[in-house]
């Protein structure tokens, strides 16, 4: 399965022909294994780990607050410090605070939209987030290749559905 530099697909259709690729069980488990080459072959951006530290709160002498976006091999990590936690289940920040924040991390185009709507998603889950927060460490959100499928794919809806699709397939753990 290839892509040729002359065709200019976005990235949601670059992936879903890559997708499209996977005929055997075999091809879909390397590609898990290790999707770089796969993805870079494909001509899909590769983002380093971003650290994001920002004030949240909107107040210049408010303590500093942090979202942490790691690129693994198996999908993307989210990591909410503690602060950033308690600023979600106290609704002491905003979406679009952290939506800010999420949007610096993700690759274009849909980066403003998904970030909305996985901001949308973790205000919703409040109570979710309460439930794991019990060491009071904060809490990270795992999203593997496979979540991301139905997250792009709502992407052209909004990010409503985004939301709608991140309440359920992700889910929070503890840090």
């Amino acid at each position: 399965m290839t892509i040729s530099q002359e065709q200019t697909l976005d990235y949601e259709s670059k992936f879903a022909v890559l997708s499209k690729g996977f005929g055997t069980d075999q091809s879909l488990n390397d590609f898990l294994m290790n999707p770089k080459p796969v993805l870079e072959k494909a001509g899909i951006p590769l983002l380093e780990p971003a650290d994001i530290t920002e004030s949240l709160s909107g107040s210049e002498d408010a303590p500093t607050k942090s979202i942490e976006v790691k690129w693994k091999w198996y999908g993307v990590d989210i990591i909410m410090d503690e602060s950033t936690t308690q600023m979600i289940i106290d609704s002491t920040t905003d979406i679009g605070q952290i939506s800010a924040g999420l949007s610096a991390c993700l690759p274009p185009p849909a980066n403003v939209a998904v970030a909305a709507g996985l901001a949308i998603a973790f205000f919703a889950k409040v109570w979710e987030i309460k439930l794991v927060d019990k060491k009071q460490t904060g809490v990270h959100w795992i999203i593997t290749w496979l979540q991301w499928a139905p997250l792009i794919a709502s992407a052209s809806m909004g990010p409503g559905s985004i939301a709608v699709a991140a309440e359920v397939f992700i889910h929070p753990t503890a840090n």
